[in-house]
């Protein structure tokens, strides 16, 4: 089942203004020179790197993105520093530590993870890159990179956030994140690569992932500049937050139906299948 409709299956169409569809850049390589000509212009207006944090939802493609904003820098003869976000999280064995009281031993009911994001980040990892921000906006940019990027979930963390220039917020549906662990494995927060992925990891993602990265995102969207739809890694649409914030406002005064999603699970001790239904919500 697709999460993509054509516009003529809308029950609601919503009417916004020309000026706000004029303001949405739409497409990869239209998102990338965009991304890369704000890193130029603020080179050249304030003589310093440029700080830009890439946040957003588990499951975004991150490399082609960060690979796609450095071709275009690179054209102009310009260097990009990145940084991935996920090298701040805790070890694996901190992760499980803390993340474990809240799955109990029944199969599918546990507790609510309500603590914040930075719980489960080595924060002597966030000092230093903080420091290695402060750094480079102290210093002219004659000898260092046009721009530095962090990106990944977390990046515009508190304690990051005043050091960013400019932040970027880039979101999927619950929906294509189990279709694309589905194709390619998406792992938990933290866990790359020593935990189940998504598509198996259900109750973790219920009870721990979805609530610190749904409280995370409220977070940054009061403080975006950009929020970007990643569903389509092809046709990437990049939003003015207050254009973002003005179709919301918009779309809240229209009846609206949220698409349910459910994820088959399976039951490999008795042979059983079941579901379990998630809210589809951006």
């Amino acid at each position: 089942m697709s999460i993509y409709y054509s516009i003529d299956e809308a029950t609601n169409r919503l009417q916004v203004s020309e000026q706000w569809v004029q303001s949405i850049v739409v497409g990869r390589d239209e998102v990338y020179k965009f991304v890369g000509n704000l890193i130029v212009r603020h080179l050249k207006a304030k003589k310093r790197t440029c700080v830009l944090a890439l946040d957003g939802f588990l499951g975004v493609e991150w490399k082609s993105i960060v690979f796609g904003i450095e071709d275009v820098l690179k054209k102009d003869g310009l260097r990009l520093e990145t940084i991935d976000f996920s090298s701040m999280y805790k070890s694996p064995d901190e992760m499980t530590r803390i993340v474990d009281r809240c799955l109990t031993i029944d199969p599918s009911f546990g507790f609510v993870f309500k603590e914040k994001m930075e719980r489960l980040l080595d924060l002597d990892r966030i000092e230093e890159l903080r420091k290695h921000l402060e750094d480079h906006k102290k210093k002219l940019a004659e000898s260092l990179p046009a721009g530095i990027l962090c990106y990944g979930c977390g990046a515009a963390i508190p304690r990051l956030r005043e050091l960013c220039d400019y932040i970027f917020y880039v979101d999927i549906t619950r929906e294509e994140l189990f279709n694309r662990s589905l194709k390619e494995p998406v792992f938990p927060l933290g866990s790359e690569g020593t935990d189940q992925p998504v598509h198996k990891a259900l109750k973790r993602l219920y009870y721990v992932d979805f609530p610190v990265l749904d409280s995370h995102k409220k977070y940054v969207l009061r403080h975006t500049d950009w929020y970007v739809d990643g569903n389509l890694l092809e046709e990437l649409k990049l939003l003015p937050r207050h254009v973002y914030d003005a179709i919301l406002s918009t779309l809240a005064q229209y009846p609206f139906r949220v698409k349910p999603l459910t994820i088959p699970l399976h039951g490999e001790e008795h042979g059983s299948r079941r579901s379990r239904a998630f809210p589809n919500r951006w």
